[in-house]
């Protein structure tokens, strides 16, 4: 009898902490939108960018209000079914349809409603803290989730091209020749061949190659979101970060974090992609590094990590 008794509680043990399973909701808005959402009386602001977790979700669901602080949009509400599972969502204007949420991975899109549905208190402010926190702090050396600052424009790519100057001191030397002019043909020549020759000297003094060099190893960016390009050490610290993690949906949701202060080049992301298991990993991280990829001319070349091709095929779609 007590075995049986130790069995049972043994079973409704192990249902119980299964149905307490954790979730958590990713949202990203595109493009970059910042507003915040009410869930259960408590309003989480996103950063700049736009980009929030909803973390410590039980199984069930949740009527969300999303709102646009300083802007004309009408608060939007929707309803997030959670049940065994984390969720990934991009927050888009449809135009005439108005704001959605589109599912990433079934590519199903929840229109929002105007009115609410329930009424629905706002209360206090509160930071999103979860399991991850701490990695994504250490990953993207920001000791807090949600508040984010957007690096600043610094328009280094279009700055350095305007740093490159004109040899100043050739324009002074011919300046001396003109003021002191030499009627005789043999001083002109003599005056022009000193003139070539300080200009080759200044020449190989001040190479060319250098400026060139400069130019050629710096990252192309052609994306508006981005300023700023990761540098190896922060790769580095992100790839070890990465290693620490067993499940693909924690390692996507650690890059997400570190997107928001730095973008990656297309072989940055090559070299992060190979740290994911799944191809669903794969295609999440894919879809968010598209937002954050500092040229979007080659990304095509990352869709050949898929196994399954028919992750190819929702990608395009979805980039669409």
């Amino acid at each position: 009898m007590r075995f049986f008794l130790l069995v049972l509680l043994l079973f409704f043990s192990t249902y119980f902490l299964s149905a307490q399973r954790l979730n958590f909701v990713y949202i990203q808005s595109e493009p970059a939108q910042f507003f915040s959402v009410i869930i259960k009386a408590d309003t989480i602001s996103s950063s700049k960018s736009g980009y929030l977790i909803l973390s410590k979700l039980t199984d069930t669901a949740y009527q969300i209000t999303i709102s646009f602080p300083g802007q004309n949009w009408p608060a939007q509400y929707f309803t997030l079914d959670v049940f065994q599972s984390d969720r990934g969502y991009l927050l888009k204007d449809y135009g005439e349809k108005g704001w959605g949420l589109l599912d990433w991975r079934s590519l199903l899109v929840q229109y929002g409603k105007r009115s609410n549905p329930i009424a629905n208190t706002q209360g206090k402010s509160t930071a999103a803290s979860d399991e991850f926190s701490d990695l994504l702090a250490m990953a993207s050396g920001d000791a807090t989730l949600r508040a984010r600052e957007e690096p600043q424009q610094s328009g280094v790519v279009s700055t350095q091209p305007a740093a490159i100057k004109v040899l100043p001191d050739s324009s002074q030397q011919a300046g001396i020749l003109i003021e002191q002019p030499v009627k005789d043909s043999a001083f002109q020549n003599s005056a022009a061949l000193i003139e070539k020759t300080a200009a080759t000297a200044m020449q190989a003094a001040h190479p060319e190659k250098d400026t060139t060099a400069v130019l050629y190893t710096s990252p192309v960016i052609t994306n508006p979101r981005c300023s700023v390009i990761a540098t190896p050490q922060q790769l580095n610290q992100l790839l070890a970060t990465m290693n620490s993690l067993t499940v693909d949906i924690k390692r996507v949701l650690l890059i997400s974090k570190s997107l928001q202060k730095f973008c990656l080049t297309v072989s940055q992301v090559a070299v992060l992609i190979e740290k994911f298991d799944t191809d669903e990993g794969r295609y999440d991280f894919l879809l968010e590094a598209w937002l954050y990829v500092s040229d979007r001319s080659r990304f095509t070349d990352l869709f050949s990590g898929f196994k399954n091709p028919e992750f190819v095929i929702r990608l395009k779609e979805m980039l669409q």
